[in-house]
């Protein structure tokens, strides 16, 4: 009883957990070992552009969520997408474009449709937390805008678009994938008709939403504060001062969530400040010398263990691709599978902020999430290699 206990603790607290291990692995292994070297990674961490940004964009995907919800817009946009592509491709297409904007916002906002069009199906909320967490990540393997991307090509020497063109059937495949396992489920007899629908939609969307996406973040925060700002302006005129000033405080929910996102920013600080990463690059460069598997065997390992450390893909490109650039120079297919690697890793990683917010807003598990995920994108993942390994020699 006393074990079911404390699993069920660290379940309902897990960025208190994680907040504890980055204590603990900071105080032992930090580059200033002992509670003023942990303090000091705090407080530099709090005064990044990175983790300021990070948080503001939260804020401002959950200010805009709740003014939504206020002024029942939500209902009103999903109820639109539903009768012209259908609900269950509306699913699909939402999390997924939304998803092409490379910010935590972008899972918060896409929450607040998913969940909506769930309403009046047998969907529960495990699977609307799969979904929106699935198909907001496989547009991922062949977006440029992924910062992990573009250091990827900029260090490898590799062309991006020779790496995109790689990935790129990693995306059809794990969204196709994706709509087979936890899509169609839920709607059994209007599968084949929203199939459809959702591939004449995503056709539809895929190049505007992309060239959307290309605007650089200062202009992305722009339009999240125009529209906040919108959004307030609009909740006082309709609703009152009060609920307009109520929605600008968010919700206990909110701020939940934004704590959250704190212990697990603060955790991938401290490892990465760690002397745990030196040995960890000590350990691929001796490996790749001593391998008898190869060198692309040994730096997939590393790129594994660093992306479920971090979620990250600046982290794991930042040390592996450098290798990468050493032994394969100039060859996107192995920075593309690197590439690759690493985001499917990120699936299954609880470091990873994406998989945080989908599992707190449903108040359900994260390790539930990682559970039902983990096969299917160990699926998608092997149907990619085996069309590379059969077509590889027309990547060049």
């Amino acid at each position: 009883m006393r074990l079911q206990q404390i699993l069920r603790l660290a379940k309902s607290s897990f960025a208190a957990w994680l907040a504890l291990g980055a204590l603990f692995i900071g105080f032992l292994f930090g580059n200033t070992p002992g509670i003023n070297g942990v303090l000091g990674t705090f407080i530099d961490l709090s005064r990044s552009e990175s983790f300021c940004r990070t948080l503001g964009i939260l804020y401002l995907a959950c200010l805009i969520g709740g003014v939504l919800q206020k002024l029942d817009l939500d209902s009103l946009i999903c109820s639109r997408l539903s009768s012209n592509i259908g609900k269950p491709a509306a699913m699909v297409v939402v999390p997924f474009l939304l998803g092409l904007f490379p910010t935590v916002g972008g899972a918060k906002l896409s929450l607040v449709f998913v969940e909506n069009l769930g309403k009046e199906t047998k969907a529960q909320k495990q699977d609307l937390a799969l979904i929106n967490f699935w198909f907001r990540h496989t547009c991922n393997f062949a977006n440029p805008l992924i910062p992990g991307t573009v250091l990827a090509s900029a260090i490898s020497g590799a062309d991006l678009g020779s790496i995109i063109e790689i990935t790129f059937p990693l995306m059809i495949i794990s969204t196709v994938y994706g709509w087979k396992k936890f899509v169609a489920p839920i709607f059994p007899a209007e599968s084949s008709l929203s199939a459809n629908a959702c591939k004449a939609s995503l056709l539809l969307f895929i190049p505007t939403a992309i060239l959307c996406a290309l605007a650089s973040a200062q202009i992305v925060i722009a339009m999240l504060v125009t529209a906040a700002c919108a959004g307030l302006v609009l909740t006082a005129a309709k609703l009152g001062a009060g609920q307009a000033v109520q929605a600008v405080f968010l919700t206990r929910k909110d701020w939940k969530l934004m704590v959250q996102v704190c212990s697990v920013l603060f955790f991938v600080e401290v490892i990465k400040q760690t002397s745990l990463m030196g040995a960890l690059q000590n350990f691929v460069h001796s490996g790749i010398i001593s391998s008898t598997f190869g060198p692309i065997v040994v730096l997939v390992l590393a790129t594994i263990v660093l992306s479920i450390l971090t979620g990250l893909s600046q982290c794991y490109q930042a040390l592996v691709m450098p290798v990468v650039a050493a032994v394969y120079p100039g060859q996107p297919m192995f920075a593309a599978i690197i590439v690759a690697v690493g985001l499917a890793a990120q699936f299954v990683t609880p470091a990873h902020l994406c998989l945080l917010i989908s599992a707190q807003h449903f108040s359900i598990s994260v390790w539930s999430i990682i559970k039902s995920v983990a096969p299917a994108i160990v699926l998608s993942f092997a149907f990619w290699l085996l069309f590379v390994a059969v077509i590889g020699s027309n990547f060049h």
